[in-house]
């Protein structure tokens, strides 16, 4: 076999570029990455196709980006706003999937379309509120929580329903609940450890530690509870989700691991991922007569689904405006959407037109809703005396 570097050092050079013209545009960078993988994919220039080594790293990105998004939860937020807020986002979330499940089956599809249409972005949505300065206010908070259980939950069920969509020659349900015993099981070996044996695991996640024997501890976790889920029959997104949980509870305001993680993630994984996706991206698909017709009603879809809940959720504690602007947020859908995509497609259950327009969906809100979202909510902000 033939192995070149080349195309992995021009997606390096390309993922580097993309930090610097994501910040000139104010545009997540994601989107740019995305779009660079179409410049130099199969729809322009045509300098990369199949490779085995970006394949590879990509989906190497691809379950970093679920253990990261599993890393992001912050349990501490969760528990200090109370059960009434948590008890709030899950109302506001299961609105959401009921109405995504009817604009889904309007559409023509089953529910793999609903939980597209019910995943939001907290790489979109938490970035934009701490930008405004009102990530720990009343509706910075109503919103956050919405997104956290959008991501845990929409992971949870897509896990399911793929689960139940295989072959009766598959493992069945009550075997694939065992990653669920095996996430409990490390999570109270975990506690353990942390109560008799504090200061040793401390002294792995320092900042001059010459090993970096709390990263390695941190992606052999990872990887077991993705080795895991293969055996067991699941996709490797909730095995590398529920690592990035466990690690996300036992290690609660553990920056320093944080840090060496998403440095290894958004540093070099996650970009060869989204320049993947682009790369692979068929845009003659979106372009033709069925794609035209798909993306208009995914557009109004995606917005009515996130728009109408909030509205009923918050119409004690937000204005109306307040309200429509949040549901705008939560429409933001990125690294989440793609995934679920992702695996629709490897499940046969999405075609590649669909693919392409949930694609141009993911672009298209992230780089809109929060730029709207802003516009709606920067005037009612107080300006620094």
């Amino acid at each position: 076999m033939d192995l070149t570097l080349q195309p992995l050092a021009l997606i390096t050079i390309l993922a580097l570029l993309a930090h610097f013209l994501s910040s000139r545009l104010n545009a997540p960078i994601i989107v740019v990455e995305i779009i660079f993988g179409i410049i130099i994919g199969r729809n322009l220039l045509n300098l990369i196709s199949d490779d085995f080594v970006i394949d590879f790293l990509a989906l190497l990105g691809f379950i970093f980006l679920m253990f990261l998004s599993g890393l992001e939860i912050d349990f501490n937020q969760i528990e200090s706003r109370g059960w009434g807020n948590i008890f709030k986002g899950l109302i506001s979330f299961s609105l959401i999937l009921a109405l995504s499940y009817l604009g889904a089956i309007a559409m023509g599809y089953g529910f793999i379309l609903a939980l597209i249409f019910s995943t939001t972005s907290l790489g979109v949505v938490v970035p934009t509120l701490r930008d405004l300065g009102i990530s720990r206010s009343g509706e910075g908070q109503s919103i956050l929580l919405t997104a956290m259980a959008a991501d845990f939950l929409t992971i949870l069920l897509l896990t399911f329903y793929s689960v139940s969509l295989r072959k009766s020659g598959e493992l069945p349900i009550f075997v694939v609940s065992t990653l669920f015993i095996a996430y409990a099981a490390a999570y109270l070996i975990g506690k353990k450890a942390l109560w008799h044996f504090p200061e040793f695991l401390s002294s792995w996640f320092k900042p001059d530690q010459p090993t970096e024997v709390g990263v390695r501890a941190a992606i052999a976790i990872m990887l077991g509870f993705v080795a895991y889920s293969e055996v067991v029959g699941v996709e490797e997104i909730l095995g590398a989700f529920l690592a990035g949980v466990l690690l996300s509870v036992l290690f609660r305001g553990g920056s320093i691991l944080e840090e060496k993680l998403y440095a290894i993630g958004y540093g070099f994984l996650i970009p060869i991922f989204f320049i993947n996706i682009g790369i692979n991206f068929r845009f003659d698909l979106l372009l033709n007569r069925s794609g035209l017709l798909i993306v208009p009603p995914l557009i109004v879809i995606a917005f009515l689904v996130k728009i109408l809940p909030t509205i009923l959720v918050n119409y004690k504690s937000l204005s109306l405006k307040e309200s429509v602007a949040a549901g705008i947020l939560l429409t933001s859908n990125l690294s989440l959407v793609i995934a679920a995509a992702e695996v629709g497609r490897r499940l046969g259950i999405i075609d590649e037109a669909l693919e392409a327009a949930i694609i141009f969906l993911a672009i298209f809100t992230s780089t809109v809703c929060p730029i709207i979202y802003r516009r709606m909510t920067v005037e009612k902000i107080p300006l620094p005396q």
